[in-house]
């Protein structure tokens, strides 16, 4: 075993370590595929992990006629993250779309990917080329209990037309959230990432005044806060004016912003 001696406020707090973050196991998953695409999408699998688990949680429950398997849906796939991720967490009804045939592709590989490195059991998933703003025309009305997903941030290298990339996304969430309303059941969840640009790039300098953030039209879902009060209060959890988290590293141009949407 570890055992760890912390000294903090002048005090020393004794501790056993438990677990051990599998960041070798991430590493293969996220840069060993077959397919990456930093276009349409680089979402590190951790982050894949804790977006399904504030989505979908406990994974799996049981009902009347046994295991009840929830229909997870990405409607901007990209290399298939987040749902060779809920593969692996044992999630099996799975349906991922994008605008971009390349990134149908690349999910499809990906899945096979993980499927025969991780020996995982065929899952029932569907791929739909299709441009999120249109999903219902092929998947019926209150068929999908959880979306999941980062949609196309906005161009990440070069000088950024903030304000004119704002209003793009703007436009694209607003229209996408018409539709997930759609075919999402009545208690189904969304965890979706939207950008905030950082507009000092002064590395961890995360003055609100810096960040410009996107605001799409709700389309009557709610944002919900998931973090317990009693934790609300921690220096490490910095919750935006509109309860969400923003995920980011120093010098980063573009930050991801997790928003949770019920319906």
């Amino acid at each position: 075993m570890e055992i760890v001696i912390i000294q903090f406020d002048k005090k020393l707090f004794l501790g056993k370590t438990t677990a051990v973050q599998p960041f070798k196991e991430l590493s293969f998953r996220d840069y060993g595929r077959p397919a990456r695409d930093d276009y349409s999408g680089m979402l590190p699998p951790k982050l894949a992990q804790i977006m399904i688990n504030l989505a979908v949680t406990p994974p799996l429950t049981k009902g009347a006629g046994g295991i009840l398997q929830p229909t997870i849906l990405d409607p901007f796939c990209g290399s298939g993250t987040i749902l060779t991720e809920a593969m692996l967490m044992g999630y099996r009804n799975l349906v991922g779309s994008d605008i971009s045939s390349k990134a149908i592709e690349n999910t499809r590989k990906n899945i096979d990917w993980i499927k025969n490195n991780f020996q995982l059991p065929i899952a029932n998933f569907q791929l739909i080329n299709i441009n999120a703003a249109q999903i219902s025309k092929q998947l019926p009305p209150n068929s999908v209990d959880a979306i999941i997903t980062e949609p196309y941030l906005g161009p990440q290298r070069g000088k950024l037309e903030t304000e004119k990339i704002i209003k793009e996304l703007e436009s694209l969430y607003s229209r996408s959230l018409i539709e997930f309303k759609k075919i999402l059941k009545p208690n189904g969840r969304i965890v979706m990432v939207w950008p905030v640009f950082n507009l000092s790039l002064r590395g961890a300098d995360r003055r609100r005044s810096n960040l410009a953030y996107v605001n799409p039209q709700l389309n009557n879902f709610q944002i919900v806060n998931l973090i317990p009060s009693d934790l609300q209060s921690n220096p490490f959890i910095n919750l935006t004016a509109r309860q969400t988290i923003v995920y980011g590293r120093e010098n980063q141009k573009v930050w991801r912003e997790i928003v949770i949407l019920s319906k």
